[in-house]
């Protein structure tokens, strides 16, 4: 046996016609009794009533038939849906491990490699610049000894020149004191002259003038004059060679000197060319050193995103996934509203089919004695069209709009035609038997 619909769809379906339009609903909502057919809208508590309507149409006994049997309760509720079993991964704990490694990046990250790859950068130049002071000071302090050693080789020469030179004085003053008796008064100006050679003034006074003022005065002087004045001129022989010599030594030292200079200056700007170096390949590594530090940084925060929005984005599926199940419910529940008022709609069906065929059962005995009793006084009846004559007729067999007027009586004490035909087919004419609302067939049917 079909199960009972539970909607107006399935109800519709079960008899093979398509569901009827809302106007339609709404039509039959009005003829049923439920409601005028403006307020008619196809509720579910619209559509149910209409169908438990429909249902206990169904369930009420057509005219000529049997009363139904009372009709199968509607399907069981369907199940309930299960609790959705996914479940939020928590990652607090990954969150929080690594924004800890994120605050210890500096901690835990060594320069030392950031150092080895600034000075594997830094290095090639640093070595090329030094390598070129290096060089340039090599060059420079062999300048300054190349001064040096000149300098040191002139002194021989010096020496030799001053020797000779005193070597003429005395050859000069041997020529002259051989002379001087001969050549007195030429003394006087031999002398001056030879004053004038030495660079000394006319107008000069002290020692370097009393040659001259001693040969003026006293010629006989004049060989002694001549051994002073030799004299003084190889004492500035002598002089001018330790000056010479002097000025050698200075040249030498000065050499030195400036070599000594020049190297420590040098030197100063390699140390600060290393120095310089050293803080260039410090500040490279900190940037570096700074740069992979953020990057991870950036890494990590990139990861802690990512994990926030997997765990935001599950909270949100599970939140769908008991939004569905809520609505899942709530649709339930509402079948079951509908399958319960379907329930109470086929109960009270049932209930009216069975007192009806309790009422028919008590009433068809009495029924069919009244009609007896009228087939067999044979009174006279109305037959329409203001007609009237007996209700058996002269062939034995009951007028067929007598005969019909007493099917409607017996009807309308909700008794069947069926019944009403089986115990009165003997009064139909079989030759006339559709003017008494049966087929020949359906009539020899009957009687056998």
């Amino acid at each position: 046996m079909a199960a009972t619909p539970t909607n107006l769809s399935q109800y519709f379906q079960a008899k093979g016609k398509p569901l009827p339009s809302v106007a339609q609903n709404a039509q039959t909502y009005a003829q049923m009794g439920l409601g005028t057919a403006g307020s008619y809208t196809g509720t579910a508590v619209q559509n149910n009533s209409l169908l438990g309507k429909l249902l206990a149409g169904d369930a009420a006994p057509a005219a000529g038939a049997a009363p139904a049997q009372a009709q199968a309760a509607p399907a069981a509720a369907p199940a309930q849906p299960a609790d959705p079993t996914l479940s939020i991964q928590n990652t607090d704990s990954q969150v929080s491990s690594l924004l800890n490694q994120e605050s210890n990046i500096n901690s835990t990250t060594s320069l030392a490699p950031y150092l080895t790859a600034a000075g594997n950068q830094l290095n090639p130049d640093y070595v090329a610049t030094l390598k070129a002071y290096q060089d340039a000071q090599a060059v420079q302090q062999q300048g300054f000894a190349n001064d040096a050693a000149a300098a040191q080789a002139r002194e021989p020469i010096v020496r030799q020149t001053y020797a000779n030179l005193a070597a003429e004085l005395t050859q000069s003053q041997n020529t002259e004191t051989a002379v001087a008796s001969q050549q007195g008064e030429q003394n006087i100006g031999s002398a001056r002259a030879q004053n004038a050679a030495a660079g000394i003034s006319a107008n000069a006074s002290g020692s370097f003038a009393a040659p001259v003022t001693n040969q003026q005065n006293i010629l006989k002087n004049a060989i002694t004059d001549i051994s002073t004045r030799y004299g003084l001129k190889q004492q500035d022989v002598a002089t001018q060679l330790s000056g010479s010599l002097l000025d050698l030594t200075d040249t030498i030292n000065k050499a030195h000197d400036a070599g000594n200079a020049a190297l420590a200056d040098s030197t100063l700007k390699m140390v600060q060319l290393t120095a310089d170096h050293n803080q260039a390949v410090s500040a490279l590594a900190s940037q570096m050193f700074k740069a992979d530090t953020d990057q991870q940084r950036l890494d990590i925060q990139a990861k802690v995103d990512d994990l926030r929005i997997q765990q935001t984005q599950e909270r949100i599926d599970l939140a769908t996934k008991q939004a569905d199940i809520a609505q899942q419910r709530a649709n339930i529940a509402e079948q079951n509203a509908q399958t319960a008022e379907s329930r109470a709609s086929v109960s009270a069906a049932t209930a009216s089919a069975t007192l009806q065929k309790a009422e028919q059962a008590n009433a068809l005995p009495t029924a069919i004695g009244q009609v007896s009793d009228a087939f067999t006084k044979n009174p006279v009846v109305d037959l329409g069209g203001g007609n009237k004559g007996n209700l058996i007729e002269s062939d034995g067999y009951a007028n067929p709009q007598a005969f019909k007027s007493l099917l409607q009586t017996f009807q309308s004490q909700g008794l069947t035609a069926t019944d009403f035909y089986k115990n009165f087919a003997q009064y139909i004419n079989p030759r006339y038997a559709d003017q008494y609302g049966l087929s020949a067939a359906q009539l020899k049917k009957l009687v056998a």
